[in-house]
Order: structure tokens, then sequence, then C-alpha cells
């Protein structure tokens, strides 16, 4: 029977949680326990540590861990009344390709749910000996664990390893597992928009959540079977083993079942950290705001940083800097959300708050100024005193659990830390003085500060959100945009007779040439609050154009010169001459209508040329570019019925860098001799923001 771990064990825990490449989502981890290891081979050491600043984010070899002949680590405790293995591969979320993100998820899934020989299930042969069965992505990690009666842990082996050694599943399962993972993404949009936003200030999604459910739309089967074939090997693996008793024989059965799994090639390194800026700003569309402090876990070599956990918990507990700082602040009523976020590739904490527009900017500095508190004022005798009590109590709590404790064990040893220093830890928390959480402060305690909210709100020292560096123009056609292979004749008449059906559905190219003045109405809402309607009216084919806005009762018009081109704004009786970006924008919002830019074509004004094709929704798309003033706007024909269904273009902005606007047309009516689009949706970089209501003059 295993004794009672003591309190050092547990406080082995916040330390693990906190430096680990990433710790699971479901809890805090408790270890302890007296580890067995196979007699032979000899564990391995830890050579070449690398840093946060190195090369790479490669962790150092697992320190402490036996190793088979086909490079498999192993360690294993004392466990409980169950036999649990938990196989950790190399082989999670952070591994990744740029343009597959999903893909390691999808190929575990599969795994997971695909039939065995003879047509059984996983689940069958689990059932068959009381088994059970896990999965969990872990930033690089995939991790499996099973659990067991002990009589039958040399079938639970088996089990495993008949999972991640047997070859991938045919194309039907990963089609269901990826429609299943499509429908989640989906469900939980909301929470993948704010966890993509982190991931892109820590430079690790290259993509939109948007452009990341496009991309993983079109991981086939054969992407599975690739991507197994090269991390789900034996030297790409961690088996932690948890029995009751001390039994070393068993463990070698256990491991012994392992030996028949092959070696890999050596995978590539990990991308190093990217630097992130201290303050940054992202547009919010919705009313109010948010603020956000991002806090790295240390780097791997700072294990046992019992002081950094310390200056956390004199941040955040009751009665800490944060609270204090935001009482000065005026903003007592407000409760911080402070979490453990699991990225790609890192374990974060993150403190937050919600707040209104006008509140931002003193939100922002109590955050900041709590953060220099800790790294320039000694905490009080009295003060470390609690905090040293609160630890010590609060890892005690959790230390007996042996489910737990293996997970942390392994942890460790992935991350290349001596299992051993559990034994040091009481003491060090003991000796702990107040200029040592100062100190950590300075080092461990860097925050990142995000803040969220409507333009008009943006700090003038931030910065803007790391652009999205895996999209292209647009944002959303990454994953399906192809381009044609077809030579300049071949081009040229599926170009004249895409255009030929496309004047034919619209009502006839003789109709359209004899259009005078085209005008519409659109109706929608500002950044998904105030109501606005534009009035457009544009002198076919070549303009001028004229636009009445009306927003908050006041109305704004935009007129356009016929001689000269200059465009004149009128507010309140006050005019002034837009130039740069803003006239710009004004002539290429002119022609954003599908009427407009037909009308231009027909008359050789604005040519648009076929460029590439795309197929959605069980529909052929083609895609004619054409440029206005250098910028460039993409239209999007039904190859079948020869509707125009989507326009593409680059939204210039003030003091913010431009953003890709599509605008999804939809409900096509006859309004007059001519059809037209009655609804249009709207998406910013990919995410959805608003209808707007279309109507035309009688």
């Amino acid at each position: 029977m295993a004794c009672r771990p003591s309190v050092r064990h547990g406080l082995l825990v916040f330390l693990l949680a906190m430096t680990a490449c990433s710790a699971a989502p479901d809890g805090e981890p408790t270890p302890g326990g007296e580890k067995i290891t196979r007699p032979k081979p000899k564990p391995t050491t830890t050579t070449d540590k690398k840093t946060a600043g190195s090369d790479t984010t490669q962790e150092p070899a697992p320190t402490g861990v036996a190793q088979g002949k086909n490079g498999l680590g192993f360690l294993a405790i004392e466990g409980d009344r169950l036999a649990r293995l938990e196989l950790w591969l190399d082989a999670g979320p952070g591994r990744d390709p740029q343009t597959k993100p999903g893909l390691a998820l999808l190929a575990a899934r599969s795994l997971r749910h695909a039939p065995t020989e003879g047509g059984s299930t996983v689940g069958d042969r689990l059932a068959a000996i009381g088994g059970s069965l896990k999965l969990q992505p872990e930033g690089r990690y995939m991790r499996f664990t099973a659990s067991a009666p002990p009589e039958h842990v040399v079938e639970l082996a088996t089990v495993l390893l008949r999972l991640v050694a047997r070859g991938a599943p045919g194309a039907g399962v990963v089609a269901e597992q990826r429609r299943r993972m499509l429908a989640e993404m989906t469900a939980r949009r909301d929470q993948r928009l704010r966890q993509n936003e982190l991931e892109r200030l820590l430079g690790e999604a290259p993509n939109s959540a948007r452009s990341q459910e496009l991309l993983l739309g079109q991981i086939g089967s054969t992407d599975v079977r690739l991507f197994l074939g090269l991390h789900y090997r034996a030297n790409h693996a961690l088996l932690a083993i948890a029995l009751p008793g001390r039994s070393a024989e068993t463990v070698d059965r256990v491991v012994a079942v392992f030996d028949e799994w092959p070696k890999g090639r050596a995978l590539a390194p990990l991308r190093s950290r990217v630097p992130v800026s201290p303050l940054l700003f992202a547009e919010a569309p919705e009313k109010g705001g948010s603020v956000t402090a991002i806090v790295r876990s240390p780097a791997t070599d700072r294990t046992g940083d019992v002081a950094g956990e310390a200056a956390w918990q004199r941040l955040t507990r009751p009665g800490g800097r944060l609270a204090e700082r935001l009482q000065r602040a005026g903003l007592a009523d407000i409760v911080p959300r402070i979490e453990e976020v699991p990225t790609l590739r890192e374990r974060v904490r993150t403190i937050s708050i919600a707040v209104a527009d006008d509140k931002l900017e003193a939100a922002v500095t109590a955050i900041q100024q709590s953060f220099a508190d800790l790294a320039t004022q000694d905490p009080d005798t009295n003060e470390l005193r609690e905090i040293q009590d609160t630890l010590m109590f609060r890892w005690d709590l959790r230390m007996d659990d042996p489910a737990q404790r293996l997970t942390t064990l392994a942890r460790a040893a992935l991350s290349g830390y001596p299992i051993s220093i559990e034994n040091s830890l009481a003491a060090r928390i003991d000796k702990l003085e107040p200029d040592d959480l100062t100190d950590a402060a300075r080092t461990s305690l860097v925050p990142a500060v995000l803040v969220r909210g409507p333009l008009r709100a943006k700090p003038l020292k931030a910065s803007d959100l790391p652009a999205l560096t895996g999209d292209v123009e647009p944002v959303r056609e990454q994953a399906t945009i192809q381009p044609l292979r077809l030579s300049d004749g071949e081009r040229a008449e599926l170009a004249a007779t895409t255009f030929a059906r496309t004047f034919e559905q619209l009502g006839s190219k003789a109709v359209l040439a004899k259009v005078g003045t085209f005008g519409w109405t659109a109706r929608g809402t500002y950044i998904g609050a105030v109501g606005f309607t534009d009035k457009w009216k544009v002198r076919l084919p070549n303009g001028p154009a004229t636009r009445a806005r009306r927003i908050l009762g006041t109305v704004i018009e935009s007129k356009q010169d016929g001689k000269d081109g200059a465009i004149v704004e009128t507010l309140g009786g006050q005019q002034r001459k837009l130039d740069g970006g803003e006239a710009d924008l004004f002539a290429l919002e002119s022609i954003l209508h599908p009427t407009v830019l037909l009308a231009r074509h027909l008359a050789g004004t604005t040519k648009l040329s076929l460029v590439a094709f795309m197929n959605q929704h069980s529909r052929r798309l083609l895609v004619f570019e054409c440029k206005l003033r250098d910028r460039k706007v993409q239209l999007f024909v039904d190859e079948n019925t020869g509707l125009p269904r989507r326009i593409v273009y680059l939204e210039w902005r003030w003091r913010a860098p431009p953003r890709s606007v599509e605008l999804e047309l939809q409900d096509y009516r006859f309004a007059g001799a001519l059809r037209q689009p009655h609804w249009i949706r709207r998406l910013l970089d990919g995410e959805y923001h608003g209808t707007l209501t279309l109507s035309y003059p009688k």
C-alpha cells in the first residue's frame, strides 16, 4: 500500500503546471509516490537544454526516464486500485502544418473511432477487460490515457499499442470525424475566436478562425496517413505507468508489449517563441471592451521558480496588488477573470476584465501599474508569510491523487526536469525572502496587455494585433482558390461563356447597356450596433458617384465630380475634399455592386479577368479580378447559373492596417428589368459582421 506523500509532492504541481510546455485543461495535477524504473536499459540524462530564447522550442531529452531499444521512453510509479497507462506522443496540435490546422486531432480521433481487425472497435475491446480510454491534446503532445483492473494491464497495453501502431483509418472514418470536428468548431465559435486571437498574439496561429474551418475541410485520409506515419513512432513517445504494488516484473511485461513498435525518423524542431509587444490592440465590433494581461510560462530552465509563483499569488489573491490598483482607478466593482489557458504550443496565464469604452484607458493603467508594483515593492513580513502558507496548504490538498500524479511526472519528464526536484520544494518555499518575489516579478511576470474595443478607444502606444501571416487576400479563400490550368484561348472562351450566362440571368446585355444612372439603398448596422442607411447613385458606366449616408440622425453626402474625379464630403454645411486612402475607398465602394462592375466590364472601363476557380457547397465559382486605383477587386461567379455570388476586396482604414472584406450576394430578385441581390452578408477578415438589406428605386 502506498504511503501518504509529504507536502512537498503536492508543491511540485504548481511548478510543473506553470513551466510545462502545456498542461491539461481539466485541472492541476498532483505528483507523488515512488518511481519504479525498469532495470535495463539505464535511464538517460539531459545534456542539452534549450531555453525560450534559443533557436527552437524543442524541449530537452527526458530526464530520469528509461528507454527501450526502439527509443520509447517510460517511467512507472505506484498507483492505486486501477492500472493506468498514459502514452504521450509528439503529435499534438503544436505539430499541425500551417496549412492544415486540426490535422493532429483529426488523426487521433480517426484512430480512436476506426474499427479494428474483425470489425470490433477499441471500445469493444476495452469493455471486455473493464477498461476505458481518453484522448487529450496538450500543445505539441497528444495524450492517450487508458485504465483497467491491474490483472488486465498487459491486455490494456496491447489495445493501446494496436491503436497507435496500426495502419491509417479509412476515408469514411476520417470524413465522419472531420464532420464532427467542424460541427464542434461552429458550436464553440465565440470561444474559438478569443483563442485564435490569443494564439495570433503569441505568433502561433497564422490563419483566422474561419480559415481554419475551411482548411480543416480540405484535409483528407492521405494527409492523415502521412501524419500518422511520421509522428506515431516509438521514439516520439513516452509511456507513463501507474500500478498497484511495486512489481518491476509487471512493468517489464507492459513495456515489452511495445517493443515491436518501430522507430521513426527525427522530427523537425518547433519554431522559436515570438517576442510579444507589451501593449496590443484588437478592434472589437461590439459595444464595450476588455483588457487582458497575458503572462507566459517561464522558460524550461526555470523549474522550481517558487518565487515566481509566490509573486503571482501576491498579484492575484484577494486584496492583492491587482485589487488595490483597480480600487484606486475606480474599478473596484469589476471582478477580474484569472485563467490558465493552453494554446497550440504554450500554456499562459491571463487576467481579463470587461469594461465600458471610456474605462479602457483606466483599466490598462491599473493592470500595468499592478505588475510594476510587484517589480518595485518588496512584500512585508506578514504578506510573505500569508503567501507561503497559502502555497503550502493549497497544493497539499491536491497531492494524493495517483492519476494526477502520473500525469504530472510525465509532463516533468517530457520537459526535461529531474523528477527529484519535488524533494526540495517545501524547503525552498520556507526560505523565500521579500526581494526574491520582487526579482522574480521582473523576470517571470512580464505581461503583454491586449486591449479589445472600438477603434476610437485604441491606446496611442498600442501596436495592432499581429497580422494573419498564413492567410492571403482574400483571407477566407486561401484553402479553396485554385489556379485554372487552361490555355489563353480556353480561358477566354470560358470567361465569354460564363458572362453570356450572367447577362442572361440578370436581364440581358442590352438592358444593362441602356441603364443610365443606377441607384440602390443599403441598410445595416455599423460595428454591430449603430444603424445606418447608404443611398447610392452611380452614372454608368464610368461615374460619377454620389452617396448620402444617414447615421445617428445626421446625413453625410459624398459626391464625385464628373470632370476631375475629385470627391467632396458635405456635413452640416461644411465641405472637405477627400484625398489619399479615403478617396480611394469611396471610389472603390462605388463600384462594389455586381451591376456596376458588369456595366464597367461591358463598356471596357474595368476589365474583369478570369484568374482562378473555387469549389463551394458542391458548386464551382469562377474568380474574376479587376483593379481600381491599384486596388484589387475579386468577383466570384457561379459557373452553372452565371449569378455573381461574392465580391472581395481590401478595405482602407485610418490609423489601422487594411482588412479583407467579403460581400456575399444573396436573394436575387427582379427590380425593374434587372435581377439584383437583395441581401449581402458582410465578413471582415473571414468573420461574420452583419447583413445589409438592399432595395432599388421603382
